[in-house]
């Protein structure tokens, strides 16, 4: 809303038409009110649709501000519009798998959105590739319009009519697997929120695909990718606070890590030119972020295999990344390096959304490597007495506010 209102300014009025605006508003308010029901789903520990509702949101963010970009600069968004175009057909596939353990109106309404993003990235080099995704979106209008029926009337649809969304194609109960036993000890599951970890790994596959179109050269304006970049980063933040909320220091550290290592990246790119070559020798703020990643990769040793794994390839391609390297071959080993963490990222985030949806592991993670009292040289006993000392010590109340 600030940039529509910036927009609005008389100094700006002379250039831009009318046309900017043309539904612009409808995007703004379609965005908040999902970002407002993804907020909602995590409160209600609902996985699916708070994960869904916050990461389309930010494609309706994205596409309302590549919206003000086309009118105001006057340029072709076609190639910057491609690769944020695949990012979300990739996320879409991966929600797909994951609400066929939920109901049954989720998952056509996600085909729906897939083959949409499809024929939009194909309506960027042909005319009909925009109207076959037109007849899409009108599919999600109407599952849109059902599901505000059933839950309007909640309770005469479900005795009536249908019972409510229906069950879901794929029962997780029916689902066997042998899965090893975990050295850790097992917590009491928090059901006060939902799990962010698959919203925080979803937020990794943005800016993978930008810097996958970038290093091979595809991509040379970087104007509205910083602005998918920061789409990409707001899914990582939103996962590290409610992984704050749900006591997980870990996730709430790593997800910042990565939106700060990816946003980095992308600003260098967008701020720094070709011929900027003085401050590209003298950049040595990525060795800062290679060693917090490298740091990130130490301690996930205590949590599955597949997290572990996604740390050390991430931590590689933060070291094959900096600016020290040759121009040319830095581009091929980022673009490389991406393109693996791209995959890696729909595998690892699919895996923990499934499993949270299905409450039991449908996709193996594997097991931690060391346990925490190992990798901090600390004994189950002594552990228990720090832990039990520090509980003591916040349950004493605090003399001082009595004075």
């Amino acid at each position: 809303m600030i940039a529509v209102n910036l927009l609005k300014k008389p100094s700006y009025s002379n250039f831009i038409s009318a046309s900017c605006f043309v539904g612009l508003h409808l995007i703004l308010i379609g965005g908040f009110l999902q970002i407002t029901a993804g907020i909602m789903g995590f409160r209600r520990n609902d996985h699916l649709t708070g994960t869904a509702f916050i990461v389309f949101a930010t494609l309706w963010t994205f596409q309302g501000g590549m919206m003000i970009l086309t009118k105001v600069l006057n340029t072709d968004v076609t190639k910057t519009a491609l690769p944020i175009l695949i990012a979300y057909i990739t996320v879409a596939l991966s929600l797909f798998i994951c609400s066929l353990f939920v109901n049954f109106i989720i998952p056509p309404v996600l085909v729906a959105m897939t083959l949409t993003l499809t024929f939009e990235s194909l309506g960027l080099f042909y005319t009909w590739g925009k109207k076959t995704a037109a007849a899409f979106e009108l599919m999600i209008v109407l599952a849109a319009i059902y599901a505000v029926i059933v839950l309007t009337t909640k309770g005469i649809s479900q005795r009536y009519i249908l019972p409510g969304f229906g069950n879901a194609p794929i029962d997780p109960l029916l689902i066997k697997r042998n899965v090893s036993k975990s050295k850790k000890k097992e917590k009491r599951k928090n059901t006060k929120y939902a799990e962010p970890m698959g919203l925080g790994y979803l937020g990794n596959i943005i800016p993978a695909s930008v810097v996958c179109f970038v290093g091979f050269g595809y991509l040379e304006d970087m104007t509205g990718l910083v602005i998918a970049v920061s789409c990409g980063s707001l899914l990582n933040i939103m996962a590290s606070y409610y992984s704050f909320l749900r006591g997980d220091l870990f996730n709430s550290v790593q997800f910042i890590a990565h939106s700060i290592f990816w946003a980095s990246k992308t600003l260098f790119y967008f701020l720094v030119t070709d011929s900027d070559l003085s401050i590209k020798v003298t950049f040595y703020g990525s060795w800062g972020v290679v060693l917090v990643l490298l740091f990130i990769t130490v301690c996930s040793s205590t949590q599955t295999l597949a997290v572990f794994m996604y740390n050390c390839l991430l931590t590689l391609t933060s070291i094959l990344s900096v600016e020290h390297i040759p121009e040319t071959t830095r581009n091929y080993t980022f673009g490389v390096s991406a393109i693996l963490v791209w995959l890696f990222t729909m595998y690892i985030s699919t895996a923990h959304l499934l499993n949270s949806c299905a409450e039991k592991p449908v996709l193996p993670l594997g097991s931690e490597i060391v346990t925490e009292d190992h990798l901090f040289c600390c004994s189950g006993k002594e552990r228990y007495i720090i832990l039990t000392i520090y509980e003591k010590s916040q349950l004493q109340p605090n003399l001082s506010s009595f004075v």
